[in-house]
């Protein structure tokens, strides 16, 4: 995603209310609503649930079958990876830094992604 980010030597992320902010050297900050991000999420009944959101300790994954879910920054960099068997999960990401966050639910159904920020 790169619309008049005109530097892409980026340094630092940060989310702040709605936007997040991408701040590159020499070329100053560049700003994009969360909303833009490009991420679409389908809901429906077999969709995972991810709650609260936006979080700043305890993360709950309600997936509605056996699963196996991964967490990655806004960067794609995997932060953890757990398979699940039951319906409801508790996650403590008290430690991840705060920003967006992508989780992936792959299933015998198919793959499903959701996005969540860290405060």
């Amino acid at each position: 995603m790169n619309n008049g980010l005109t530097n892409t030597d980026v340094h630092a992320i940060a989310v702040n209310g709605s936007y997040i902010f991408a701040g590159t050297m020499g070329s100053g900050v560049w700003r994009l609503p969360l909303n833009e991000m490009g991420i679409k999420e389908v809901n429906n009944e077999s969709d995972i649930l991810v709650y609260p959101n936006p979080v700043t300790n305890i993360l709950t994954i309600e997936n509605y079958m056996e699963a196996t879910i991964q967490i990655s920054n806004i960067l794609g960099q995997n932060m953890r990876t757990y398979k699940f068997n039951s319906n409801k999960t508790s996650i403590d990401i008290s430690a991840f830094p705060c920003g967006i966050y992508i989780i992936k639910s792959e299933t015998i159904e198919g793959t499903k992604t959701k996005k969540f920020v860290k405060e």
